[in-house]
């Protein structure tokens, strides 16, 4: 059988600008996960025929840099890639530049973007330059090499253009690990909308796993310099509780963007430490330090 990237190979442009707007039509719906197969292979097929899978490269990134073939395996979340398709779509219409900021091998918003607002031209960054050349082969592929301009950089020291939309999806559980709460602070100075500009935590102190009591605990406002997030919960026990803590994600209007516990490692819960309560209803604060790895920079936590 033919794959999608030798058929895309073999075809001309308005075909290739075609099949990138039936792969995005397809992944902005939340159940149709072959879509989102499909394009993983496709992404997988471009690091193989550039041969930078596991390079002495790769494998000497931080740990908040991905691998061309960990950034495609991203696209089998389908509430993840919808979410954030969607959220792009709903923005106002962009006819001038819309910001990418952490593209990936996969370059999904990118190819998004520039689909769903055909009278934009589309910025994207990325760090890792094996990575950054496989977006290309990808956006080349899809007929979008003249809409989107993959740049070799870090967005959180280049020379950001001004944009209607800024986009990231740099995110990890809890908003620990990874740094997407600085890349929403330096896109909000350039751009008219940021993507996502809210995060809701909500903690527990029961086992999150077993239909835990989940409480509001604290809200981030991902368009200003954050450093630390604070929260507070009430117990709902007595003796050393073990408090956990997930996040939702939304968009400056208000509409979500990914929001369902553990639809994806963006919203997956992290326990992040224990307190000793004297007995239920005590307010529990806590707070950690955003983009931290918590079993080196752990959280503090206290009783009121």
């Amino acid at each position: 059988m033919t794959s999608l990237y030798e058929k895309l190979s073999r075809a001309g442009g308005p075909a290739r600008r075609a099949t990138a707007m039936t792969l995005i039509d397809g992944m902005r719906g939340r159940t149709d996960y072959g879509t989102n197969v499909a394009y993983m292979t496709l992404c997988e097929d471009v690091i193989a025929e550039r041969g930078i899978a596991n390079s002495a490269y790769e494998n000497g990134l931080p740990r908040w840099e991905f691998t061309a073939f960990s950034s495609a395996m991203l696209l089998r979340s389908v509430p993840r890639v919808s979410g954030f398709l969607n959220a792009i779509g709903r923005a106002p219409e962009s006819s001038g530049t819309i910001i990418d900021a952490g593209c990936g091998s996969t370059a999904i918003l990118s190819v998004g973007a520039a689909i769903m607002h055909p009278k934009s031209q589309v910025v994207a960054y990325e760090i890792n330059g094996p990575s950054a050349a496989c977006a290309r082969g990808v956006v080349e592929l899809l007929g979008l090499d003249d809409r989107i301009d993959i740049r070799v950089a870090d967005a959180l020291t280049a020379d950001l253009p001004q944009a209607d939309i800024g986009v990231t999806e740099t995110f990890c559980s809890g908003l620990t690990t990874e740094l997407g709460h600085k890349l929403t602070a330096a896109l909000a100075g350039v751009s008219r909308d940021v993507i996502p500009a809210t995060v809701m935590i909500s903690a527990t102190d029961e086992p999150p796993m077993s239909g835990a009591r989940w409480q509001h605990a604290a809200a981030v406002d991902l368009t200003r310099e954050n450093h630390m997030l604070t929260g507070h919960l009430l117990s709902t026990g007595n003796g050393s509780r073990d408090v956990s803590v997930y996040a939702s994600y939304y968009d400056g209007y208000g509409d979500e963007v990914i929001a369902q516990l553990r639809a994806n490692n963006l919203t997956n819960s992290v326990t992040i430490g224990s307190v000793p309560v004297a007995h239920a209803g005590v307010t529990i604060g806590f707070s950690y330090e955003m983009g931290a790895e918590l079993h080196e920079t752990p959280a503090s936590l206290w009783t009121e």
